[in-house]
């Protein structure tokens, strides 16, 4: 299908064309009536797609002169428009030719379902014809349509002078308040910055030199141009927050510097408001890369320990865990922090786990001992624990490593020691009956030749 938008809003016309090219239309785009009273007769579409209020010749207007082309006038007219005072202006395209007149707007699915259900109508009706007097019966109407768009137009440029008025004043205000505080804000660590509700700087500290540009590079730009490209989105998403709730939003993200290398920023903005009207982003952005690499550093070396390390709260639960946990106890890092660790330990350990747990509450001390660990395989494993408490945070550091190896060779070890106390037991029992024995034997002997001599 032909289809021929008359749109001057380019923005809106390039998203109905998509919508119609996405199903499969062959889409012709003019900016205002006159140019697609041009394009119509060149092209010959299947159906034109008109908004109502454009420059030069508007939407009625080109309906008009289509509906009287007796070469055009078959071409089904459809009006999309926002432009919408009241029900005689649907009342008046329909009677001059139109056959819908659809308020944007739409979902596009929505839209194109409703183009197709009015092409089926145009398919089954008959043509109507244009009559005469139904022309002008509302000749006057469009001449006081014309009256009415062009004092909407008035108000609009009056609206739009008082507020560029209005801003102006904000501006001078704005830049009196930046002239009186310039000289500490220049002077100290932090970069500080205020923005436009968009996101464009109007103004930034001089010290951003630090990451090689200069105040005038940056302003009139948006901060958003000098991130990596992974971190625009979900900075985007905090700063457009802030605008809408007026909450201070804190953010950690990747700056480019001029020399092409990234560092790594802190930044907390807050809203300036008149009224109820945002008028500007103020905020203050600090260079956190040493910081940052520390804690990477610091992820790192957790990630890659072969002992099982963690943090966990006084509140039984784990906050994080290295891989080296699944690894040694099969359950994933997610489950070992779903529920309370007491419940891994074996009920013969879980008092004494608890008291540790206690002292570590109580102060700065280095808590060591051992208990098992339930695995996901229903056994258990010896863990030996060094943990330091850090109070402050409210957490617990610990080292953890599985000892049961070292369990089970200690009780193999105490389990032969065992024996051998057993063994030895028995020998001297042994000894000791031989030796009796050995004394009996030697009492009758020597009672033996007593009893002969008797006997003769």
């Amino acid at each position: 299908m032909k289809v021929l938008i008359a749109e001057d809003n380019s923005d809106d016309r390039k998203i109905l064309r998509y919508n119609l090219e996405h199903h499969g239309c062959e889409v012709i785009e003019a900016q205002d009536g006159q140019e697609g009273l041009e394009l119509a007769a060149t092209h010959k579409p299947d159906i034109i797609i008109s908004d109502a209020m454009m420059p030069g010749m508007d939407g009625f207007r080109f309906l008009r002169a289509v509906k009287q082309d007796e070469i055009l006038k078959s071409i089904p007219f459809i009006f999309y428009t926002a432009v919408y005072i009241g029900h005689r202006e649907a009342e008046l395209a329909i009677s001059l030719g139109a056959e819908a007149y659809i308020i944007k707007p739409k979902e596009p699915e929505e839209l194109w379902k409703e183009l197709l259900e009015l092409c089926e109508e145009i398919k089954q009706k008959k043509e109507k014809p244009l009559t005469a007097e139904l022309i002008r019966e509302d000749e006057e109407f469009l001449r006081i349509y014309s009256q009415i768009v062009v004092k909407k137009l008035e108000d609009k440029v009056n609206d739009l002078e008082k507020e560029i008025e209005k801003r102006k004043l904000v501006e001078e205000s704005l830049r009196q308040s930046e002239e009186k505080y310039r000289s500490i804000v220049e002077n100290i660590y932090d970069f500080i910055y205020s923005a436009e509700p968009d996101g464009t700087i109007t103004f930034i500290t001089p010290n951003v030199s630090a990451w090689g540009y200069s105040p005038e590079e940056i302003v009139g730009h948006s901060l958003l141009e000098f991130l990596h490209p992974d971190d625009v989105e979900y900075v985007a998403q905090d700063f457009q927050r802030t605008v809408t709730t007026g909450e201070e939003f804190p953010t950690v993200a990747r700056l480019k510097r001029k020399d092409g290398k990234y560092l790594y920023i802190e930044e907390y903005g807050k809203v300036l408001k008149e009224g109820d009207k945002v008028i500007c982003i103020t905020g203050s952005v600090r260079d956190i890369t040493d910081r940052k690499l520390v804690e990477e550093e610091r992820d790192r070396l957790f990630n890659l320990s072969i002992d099982m390390l963690c943090i966990a709260g006084f509140d039984w639960y784990f906050k994080q865990l290295n891989p080296a946990w699944e690894k040694t106890l099969g359950w994933t890092n997610e489950e070992l922090m779903s529920k309370p660790y007491l419940e891994f330990v074996h009920p013969e350990d879980r008092e004494a786990t608890t008291n540790a747990a206690q002292r570590l509450e109580d102060g700065r001390i280095i808590i060591t001992f051992d208990n098992r660990y339930l695995c996901k395989d229903d056994s258990y494993k010896w863990i030996s624990w060094n943990s330091y408490p850090l109070v402050d945070e409210g957490l617990i550091f610990a080292v953890a490593r599985d000892v049961t190896e070292q369990k089970e060779m200690e009780q193999e070890i105490q389990k032969r020691i065992k024996d051998l106390e057993n063994f030895y037991e028995m020998a001297i029992g042994r000894e000791l009956r031989m030796k009796e024995l050995k004394e009996k034997i030697k009492e009758l002997e020597e009672e033996m030749p007593k009893n002969n001599q008797d006997e003769l």
